[in-house]
């Protein structure tokens, strides 16, 4: 048996590989559907997808391991967010509980000579 399992892009043996993981590594399950298991290590940033016949699931014990932030209290005549980015790969999530996944803008910052995320606001 292999001692690696592949994360992939998309729910799809097709798709590109964005990471390997030795069997026995500690994800935290998202979504299933099917034969696949969204998945998330959030001390890699890293979110992908697996055949759920690779992986054993346990219990979240109620911690959440969604990527997306806690929904914020509505504010009167505005539209208030929340929003987490792992380097340029944002989660935004709306007073109307709203979830939106997206990926942040590069933009040159030219006082310290280095491209920056701008994920924009809500």
């Amino acid at each position: 048996e292999d001692s690696e399992v592949n994360i992939l892009e998309n729910a799809n043996t097709n798709s590109k590989i964005v990471a390997k993981a030795h069997r026995g590594a500690t994800f935290y399950g998202l979504e299933s559907s099917g034969r696949w298991l969204q998945i998330f290590h959030p001390y890699e940033g890293l979110l992908g997808f697996v055949e759920k016949h690779q992986v054993r699931e346990f219990a979240n014990n109620g911690y959440n391991a969604s990527p997306y932030p806690a929904k914020p209290e509505p504010k009167a005549g505005y539209t208030t967010c929340n929003t987490k980015c792992i380097n340029g790969d944002c989660y935004r999530t709306y007073s109307d509980g709203r979830q939106v996944h997206f990926q942040a803008e590069q933009k040159w910052n030219s006082f310290n000579n280095q491209f920056e995320w701008e994920s924009g606001s809500c």
